[in-house]
């Protein structure tokens, strides 16, 4: 309701539309020495009975295995040049104030109504590995900080009583620009320009980070 009101215009023909990604790797050789990332996505006005067939996903693209780097984040930076350049058409949609499309005709008077469809993405399907690298999260599990989300850390994670933030995108964003790699470090996040960074999420002020599963 709050991306609703945020986005569609009252007494207009804007159409509430969101994107919905589904991002996993998938093997197609034995021992991991082959594999594709494919990038898929929905549309949230499709029923979800009709969404859980294949029809109704199409692909943005593929994302190859890169080899290993001896550099630490090369991969990660990498992976997202690559899911950014997917992605740019999105954002150049969602900049144009939504797709405009003619898609209804008045029988009773012969008119055509065209209709805009505002297109924020509303969240990603994937698993915990995946979604760590689309926060560009460090792709371990050693680390002083429990979760993508917020700044709750390992110390604290048996502790009912702690009362944690959640990460907004933008703030990662400040940290990065600033040059604050210590705090980066700190929050495990590798210091890249994240892919998602452009993207429009609606009413969701935390970005990607709230728009992966917990």
């Amino acid at each position: 309701e709050c991306t609703l009101a945020k986005l569609v215009s009252p007494n207009s023909n804007d159409v509430l539309c969101g994107i919905i990604l589904a991002v996993d790797r998938t093997h197609v050789a034995d021992k991991d020495k082959l594999s594709l990332e494919p990038v898929l996505f929905s549309l949230s006005i499709i029923p979800r009975a009709l969404r859980n067939h294949p029809f109704a996903w199409r692909p943005l693209g593929f994302i190859p295995k890169f080899s290993r780097s001896q550099s630490f984040g090369f991969n990660t930076k990498t992976y997202h040049r690559v899911l950014g350049r997917m992605l740019s058409s999105l954002v150049l949609a969602q900049n144009k104030g939504g797709i405009k499309c003619t898609v209804l005709h008045q029988v009773d008077d012969g008119t055509d109504v065209e209709l805009c469809f505002k297109v924020p993405l509303a969240f990603v399907i994937g698993d915990v590995e995946g979604h760590d690298v689309l926060c560009a999260r460090y792709h371990t599990h050693n680390t002083t900080m429990l979760s993508r989300e917020c700044n709750c850390s390992m110390a604290d994670a048996n502790n009912h009583q702690v009362q944690c933030e959640y990460i907004q995108a933008s703030e990662l964003t400040r940290l990065r620009e600033s040059r604050d790699h210590r705090a980066l470090k700190h929050m495990c996040f590798h210091n890249v320009t994240n892919a998602f960074d452009k993207v429009c999420f609606g009413a969701n002020e935390y970005g990607i980070h709230r728009a992966t599963m917990s």
